[in-house]
């Protein structure tokens, strides 16, 4: 009887007929492998057998090959086997090339394109991962695929060696497999996804070098990330190119150039885009038109923003609640409240659920524009429609009462608003303790402080924080004046002193306490 022929299979063998199923777990739980100590270069294929390999134990011939305090990372246990075997190649060498490695390399009788780009996919060594790969690049009658070289891309640029992943359609052109529209977009979609617009540009010149042309989405993806560089007027030109191509533009690629038009205040511009649009393809919905007038009011274009907003109506689109709330949230934050409030009477007309946020722009918006009235007006309409105030519009209630000499209202909004179950803090009632001092009122300035008292407040810390307040409002002679007047009612403490000997110490005067 012949002896039996030793073999080795990768992983899971291909079905056929006389066998469905053919499963090798032969190289499951591998362990590291230390680096063999030999004193001279031995032929390692006719010393090494597959079968007699374990990976759960050292070999008896070589107790120190594995280690026993290995256990394999879950990117490593989901590899093949003969992926596997060549990381462990790498660990046990210290991940450096050379002889040993090699070594470790010609032990398997082939390595396949498949196995390359498998193992690059987890490599994290860049000078490892490109020797290996040229390595692999050098075995008799072995040419590497698209996998391969799209793995070894990915592994430079992780590795932030993008100039060199620049480099591979040189290399793959070279090695007798020109680069296709995949790799060029793989390229670009690692430098977008880093902000990268010029080298993005660069890769889209490099694609027109080799004769490949973008599909439109490619060409959406150039110009996005051009746009979003700051790089438009290198956006406009790729579309030209776009359209010297032949190529037909969807609704991406139109309300890409509005908003990029949009955001450098080129409005006409962008309406010209819309026209197009709106003649070659389709008329712009609410959803195209909140994202350029989100785009402007995040550039502070107020008065674009508004323009947008007119184009929208004449255009016969309904504006949605998003579309209201983006404009109104510019125009508040912008200093044009009474344009917002318009805004919200129109909501209100048209039964918009209008969120309590809104009421709350509105309401800081009208005190920062010393219309405290209109504020308190916002605030009943909000408790008739069922909401219930939050904590910031109150606060923002009682400065603006306080602004406007109301105090005695802003006590009693703060009665109202303990009465509700909030729970105020330090910016509540610092409003009227500073209004208190300007008018010397100290016994309504004491008894506010009792009221604190009451309600939790760590009242020593809350009066450090009004006289730092003081200070760096440079009234240190009216927050010295305060602190003599508590003193004599107890509320003292070292970090108060503390905070007026270092105020007088910056305007250079001298302070007994």
């Amino acid at each position: 009887m012949p002896p039996r022929k030793p073999y080795f299979f990768y992983g899971h063998r291909k079905p056929s007929q006389n066998r469905p199923v053919v499963r090798g777990g032969l190289f499951s739980n591998r362990q590291t492998i230390k680096p063999p100590t030999l004193s001279k270069p031995q032929n390692p294929s006719s010393h090494f057998d597959f079968q007699k390999w374990d990976p759960q134990n050292p070999s008896p011939s070589n107790p120190t090959s594995l280690s026993q305090n290995h256990s394999l990372s879950s990117v490593s246990q989901r590899l093949s086997p003969i992926s596997r075997f060549i990381r462990d190649a790498f660990r046990i060498n210290g991940n450096h090339w050379g002889p040993p490695v090699v070594n470790e390399l010609r032990k398997l009788r082939r390595v396949t394109p498949d196995i390359v780009a498998e193992v690059l996919k987890v490599e994290n060594n860049p000078h490892l991962a490109s020797k290996f790969f040229h390595w692999a690049g050098k075995q008799k009658g072995y040419q590497h695929n698209f996998a391969s070289y799209n793995a070894f891309a990915y592994c430079l640029n992780r590795s932030n060696l993008f100039r060199s992943a620049d480099q591979l359609p040189e290399l793959m052109d070279s090695q007798g497999k020109p680069p296709t529209e995949k790799q060029f977009e793989i390229l670009i979609r690692m430098h977008s996804d880093a902000n990268r617009g010029l080298r993005v540009f660069y890769v889209y010149q490099k694609m027109k070098k080799f004769g490949v042309k973008p599909r439109v989405f490619l060409y959406n993806r150039i110009m996005d990330a051009l746009i979003k560089t700051g790089h438009l007027d290198l956006a406009l030109s790729v579309y030209e190119d776009f359209k010297s191509d032949g190529l037909v533009e969807d609704s991406v690629t139109y309300m890409m150039l509005a908003k990029g038009l949009c955001k450098v205040g080129r409005i006409e511009e962008a309406m010209e885009i819309l026209g197009r649009m709106r003649t070659n393809l389709c008329k712009p919905d609410v959803f195209a038109y909140t994202a350029m007038i989100r785009v402007l009011v995040g550039e502070g274009n107020l008065d674009g923003s508004l323009q947008v907003w007119e184009e929208m109506k004449r255009d016969g689109v309904d504006p949605d609640v998003m579309a209201y709330v983006t404009l109104v949230t510019g125009l508040c934050k912008g200093g044009r409240v009474v344009k917002g409030y318009e805004l919200f009477k129109e909501m209100k007309k048209k039964g918009i659920l209008i969120d309590r946020a809104v009421y709350g722009l509105l309401i800081d918006a009208f005190v920062e524009d010393g219309k405290v009235g209109s504020a308190c007006d916002l605030l009943k309409d909000l408790m008739d429609s069922g909401y219930r105030a939050d904590l910031g519009i109150y606060n923002s209630l009682i400065q603006g009462l306080c602004n406007v000499k109301q105090v005695d209202k802003a006590h009693k909004l703060f009665k109202f608003l303990v009465h509700e179950g909030l729970e105020p803090d330090f910016n509540t009632v610092n409003p009227m303790l500073v209004f208190y001092s300007e008018t010397k009122r100290m016994n309504d300035f004491c008894n506010l402080l009792v009221q604190m008292d009451k309600l939790g407040f760590s009242l020593i810390d809350d009066i450090s924080k009004f006289f730092s307040f003081l200070v760096g409002e440079e009234r240190t002679m009216m927050a010295l004046e305060v602190f003599e007047d508590l003193k004599l009612k107890g509320y003292n403490s070292v970090q108060i002193y503390n905070i007026l000997m270092e105020a007088f110490l910056k305007i250079g005067e001298l302070c007994v306490l």
